[in-house]
């Protein structure tokens, strides 16, 4: 203040010393908290350089940046938007458009966005400042650095924590190197690496990671927490975020008296700093709520749930998901104590919220990021099927926006992407679609090259998998979805049932309590409900106990599940189906929709007692969301059939036999092939070695309405997961069958869960026991199949092995061959659960597609061949199959 007293009186305040001052002093303010102070500062500082410099010179322009900030801090984004937008036109206007000056004003922007939960916009901004400060910088250079620790942020938030930890590695690294081990910003990148492992703590389903974690984030705070001792005066806000993020730690690790210590004390050192209004505080509070709220306080959680969501109402906006994540919290708590329509109001505020940054965001994120972004909001949906399990029946009206929340969550990702691609072959935009082939093309590089042994790749994966991503990112950007025309709500779904019919969404979550559980539910309406009717079914472990979690899928593991004729095992419906019987009791017709585990079930085959079938109660309709049901056409329009069949997967130069000839195959197709003839209905045979994954590939440019495929298939589970011991196969009777190969390593120990999927072609022993790359290698995965577009395609049938299986990602379903074709655009899929013989399978196949010439509904078709089939075989035999629509 004396400095600016001084200049005044000597030089007049129209000056350039004169403003540079003010903005310092504006500086000092907005460090100390006093924003109204700061924000008077600035403006007093804006109006004398408008008039000594005008609104266009770039000196001018840092002014306006430093306001941009000022707004961002105070969480007035939009006033914040236009100051920082002003500042970058005017830096570009003054020095073009790859200035470096122009990296700060990109970093403020984009937290900017980020603040608004715009961060589709936010990474633009984020790429632009690393992109500038790699032309200008060295990569140990600080301001390079920075740039990639911005990134590194942002993926973290997003739950792109593969793609964060390396950066936040590299930053930390080169920090070291740079300032010294007791420096300012080597701290704070091990606060982030701390938060960063923290993160990878709470979201933890394995209490070894867990216990890993949660020892390297202890690790990184004790560090840091040492050198702030050491270094620092024990205030400032940077050793209140430390205190915080450590107390977390603690919270997370169950030290509670501990976290509650350094919670206060950084609550305090905000307070002494900034007052009693701060946005930090919001985080804080929250955090300081949830350890209450652990603890059994619970009149203390809620004071604080409150004082933090005052706060962040004020500072970050009502579509903050910050606030969000308070609502759904504090909503818990209060249902916990019975508050029942209270904590039902702030789940709906907290949905709304969440759903709004979905629709908002969701879009331009790469699949990878998508399914991180809903693992991180997974929470939401645990604590409301909490709550509305403890309270369905004397809140009925809570199960409707459980209800929704299946209709919203499930199969989210694939029909996201799904959307985007179907727009973007709709489009016009020629550059847009050459973006497009661009990807599909680098996918199927990819899928080429990590079909190969390590070292035999000719191009590094990780390079496709960024290009990839990259690419996709950018088809992304410059596609506006439009709405899906399925049902948007369960009110939506009861009006698309008749008076006979049920739709069912099943659902997984954590059940909150002393303990946490993994419990499967199910979400019932019919015509005459008032409302979706929740019915807790059991839990993730009595069923894994039914399944063997390391069952090895074939003859004897599947009759020990389903039983035999005359001796049909009812475990499986007890478990999972009678619980629901009160309600289907007026009930023909059921439309369900798995999820987790549930998907390698094969309900038809269920018994209900000894001799009774849960199909013979129920017309039982496999649908991906019940979503779809207004989408469903029973009848299919059948114009030619492609058959693929009786494959030689050996010739006189094959070394080793893998995959052994399977003779009912080529049976198969010959005789459906027949039965089209006789219909006078056209089919393409490719038998023997012209049964050809190129051949496939041809579907894409000349697609038949019904594709058969009688092969091998297979699905290895990730070894990661199991003990070696755990995944032999040890079959007991003569049963030649259509899989169940040990296969190559280069498949089996993939990471990527569509390597470890696939269907096999002719000359597939060749190359699976000797890959090369640049041709096709008889071996079509999951991963292959999903770059694929057949879209024109209404029913694809995978006669092998395992078709069905994959890894199980939540409301995803699926990750195998299942999930491919969805995304190939195929309508209808016939797939198998677990090893299918070949005679049996072959008659199933003749069967059906008798029917399916006959009936013209592929619904019909197929149950009438499982009553054929239940007439003369156990479930083994047939029940494999399931169609999904």
């Amino acid at each position: 203040m004396e400095n600016l007293k001084v200049i005044e009186s000597q030089q007049g305040i129209l000056n350039g010393t004169y403003i540079n001052n003010l903005m310092t002093l504006a500086g000092v303010y907005l460090e100390m908290g006093r924003y109204i102070e700061s924000e008077n500062t600035f403006n007093k500082s804006l109006e004398i350089s408008k008039k000594l410099r005008g609104e266009l010179h770039p000196e001018h322009a840092t002014l306006l940046n430093n306001m941009a900030q000022l707004y961002s801090e105070m969480g007035r984004y939009e006033k914040a938007e236009v100051f920082g937008l002003q500042a970058i036109e005017i830096i570009q206007a003054a020095y073009g458009e790859n200035d470096p000056s122009i990296i700060y004003p990109c970093t403020i922007l984009a937290n900017v966005y980020k603040g608004k939960e715009d961060f589709k916009t936010a990474e633009l901004y984020i790429l632009r400042a690393k992109k500038l400060a790699e032309m200008y910088y060295e990569s140990n250079h600080p301001n390079y650095l920075n740039a990639v620790h911005n990134l590194a942020v942002f993926y973290y938030e997003l739950g792109n924590y593969d793609r964060a930890e390396p950066l936040y590695q590299l930053v930390s690294e080169k920090y070291a190197e740079i300032y010294g081990k007791k420096h300012s910003e080597y701290v704070n990148s091990l606060n982030s690496l701390g938060a960063f492992y923290m993160s990878k703590m709470m979201y933890s389903k394995d209490s070894n990671q867990f216990k890993m974690y949660g020892e390297k984030a202890t690790q990184y705070y004790t560090e840091i927490l040492k050198i702030d001792s050491a270094v620092l005066d024990l205030k400032g806000q940077d050793f209140a975020l430390h205190l915080n993020n450590a107390a977390e730690m603690y919270r997370l690790k169950g030290d509670y008296a501990v976290a509650e210590h350094l919670y206060l004390n950084s609550i305090e050192n905000l307070i002494g700093l900034f007052g009693s209004n701060h946005s930090s505080l919001g985080i804080n509070y929250n955090n300081l709520a949830l350890l209450y709220d652990k603890m059994g306080l619970r009149e203390k959680a809620i004071e604080y749930y409150d004082k933090a969501i005052q706060i962040k109402e004020t500072h970050f906006g009502n579509k903050s998901v910050s606030l969000a994540n308070s609502y759904v919290s504090l909503a818990s708590l209060l249902g916990q104590q019975g508050k029942v329509q209270e904590a039902y109001d702030y789940f709906i505020k907290g949905f709304g919220i969440d759903t709004y940054n979905i629709n908002l965001n969701f879009s331009f994120l790469s699949s990878e990021e998508k399914l991180n972004y809903l693992n991180n909001s997974q929470f939401y949906t645990d604590l409301l099927n909490s709550f509305g399990s403890r309270c369905k029946k004397e809140f009925p009206v809570v199960t409707t926006l459980m209800y929704d929340t299946e209709l919203r969550n499930k199969g989210l990702v694939l029909k996201s992407s799904n959307q985007i691609k179907e727009q973007v072959l709709r489009s016009n935009d020629a550059e847009l679609i050459k973006v497009y082939d661009d990807w599909v093309a680098s996918k199927k590089e990819l899928a080429s090259q990590l079909s190969l042994p390590e070292d035999k790749r000719s191009v590094s994966v990780e390079n496709l998998e960024s290009n990839v991503n990259a690419l996709e990112k950018e088809i992304n950007r410059k596609v506006v979805v439009e709405q899906d025309g399925g049902l948007k709500n369960w009110m939506e779904v009861k009006k698309s049932l008749s008076n006979e019919q049920a739709a069912i969404e099943f659902n997984y979550f954590y059940l909150q309590g002393d303990t946490i559980t993994p419990i499967y539910g199910a979400l019932i309406i019919t015509k005459t409900t008032d409302s979706p009717i929740f019915v807790e079914l059991c839990s993730e472990a009595s069923l894994l106990q039914i399944l063997e979690e390391f069952g090895g899928n074939n003859l004897t593991y599947v009759n020990k599940i389903y039983g035999k004729v005359g001796n049909l095992n009812p475990q499986l419906y007890k478990l999972i189906w009678e619980p629901m019987m009160p309600i289907l009791n007026d009930v023909k017709e059921v439309f369900y929709a798995p999820t987790g585990l549930m998907n390698k079930l094969s309900f038809s085959a269920m018994g209900i007692s000894a001799n009774e079938y849960l199909s013979d109660k129920f017309s039982l309709i496999q649908v991906s969301s019940t979503a779809n049901l207004n989408d469903m056409n029973k009848l299919i329009s059948i114009k030619d059939i492609a058959l693929f069949g009786g494959a030689n997967y050996s010739d006189e130069e094959t070394i080793t036999e893998v995959w052994n000839y399977l003779p009912a195959t080529k049976v198969e197709v010959d005789n459906i092939a027949a039965t089209f003839r006789s219909k006078g209905l056209p089919h393409k045979l490719y038998v023997g070695k012209d049964a050809t994954e190129g051949q496939f590939k041809v579907l894409e440019t000349s697609p038949s309405s019904i594709v058969h495929v009688a092969t091998h298939g297979f699905f290895y589970p990730d070894l990661s997961d199991f003990d070696a011991n755990e995944l032999a196969v040890n079959e007991v009777e003569d049963v030649t069958f259509r899989g169940g190969s040990k296969g190559y390593e280069t498949f089996v120990k993939n990471k990527n869960p569509l390597m470890r999927s696939g269907i096999v072609f002719s000359g597939a022993n060749n190359v699976w026991n000797e890959s090369e790359e640049g041709k096709e290698d008889g071996v079509l995965t999951a991963f292959e199949a999903s770059n694929l577009n057949l879209t024109g395609v209404e029913l694809i049938v995978l006669s092998a092995c395992e078709t069905g299986l994959g890894d199980i990602k939540g409301n995803e379903g699926v990750y195998g061959l299942q999930r491919a074709f969805k995304a190939s655009g195929a309508s209808r899929l016939i797939m198998s659960l677990w090893q299918v013989p070949d005679n049996e399978t072959q008659a199933f196949m003749n069967q059906f597609y008798t029917n399916l010439l006959k009936l013209n509904d592929t619904q019909l078709a197929f149950k009438a061949t499982q009553k054929s089939m239940k007439a003369k075989f156990d479930p083994y035999y047939w029940g494999a199959f399931v169609l999904i629509e």
